[in-house]
């Protein structure tokens, strides 16, 4: 208990600003938004993922993405820097980038806009596989990455 109190003593001690506090919780956010998309994009033998759904029908996969003006080039160059991600600066702390963490966005040269293509590019290949190979009556919230209000809004109308 007294080393509860001790804790609780020293975090009310620091002057958290709410700027602090902001940045802090968009680091969370952003953290915890790329282990979800890495869980489907990187490859691991241990694990399905998106690229199981290539090898299964690669022409198909490809044609799919390119729709999105997406090359297999891009998606294979993105899935080994999100690897690379994963396994310096998401998966732990590696003592290779504990002085800089920052360091590793400055390696993998991963933008937003990269993001972006690839989050819609699988999202699409995945809603075309959906509709065209199990229903054409989709159970899920249709997302065009407009604004999360929009997406929350369609969320509660559907539930």
């Amino acid at each position: 208990m007294n080393a509860y109190n001790d804790l609780s003593d020293s975090i009310n001690r620091l002057a958290v600003y709410p700027n602090e506090f902001i940045a802090q919780c968009h680091f969370a956010l952003f953290d915890n938004c790329l282990s979800h998309l890495v869980k489907v994009i990187v490859d691991n033998n241990r694990s399905f993922s998106f690229q199981n759904v290539i090898k299964h029908d690669r022409q198909k996969i490809q044609v799919l993405l390119q729709q999105n003006k997406i090359k297999m080039k891009f998606y294979n160059d993105i899935q080994k820097k999100l690897k690379k991600l994963r396994n310096k600066h998401l998966a732990h702390i590696d003592k290779e980038y504990l002085d800089d963490p920052n360091r590793i966005w400055d390696e993998i040269k991963i933008t937003g806009d990269d993001l972006r293509t690839l989050i819609k590019g699988v999202y699409y290949v995945v809603k075309q596989l959906y509709l065209n190979e199990i229903s054409r009556n989709p159970k899920y919230v249709e997302y065009d990455d407009k604004s999360i209000l929009e997406f929350i809004e369609k969320n509660y109308q559907t539930n």
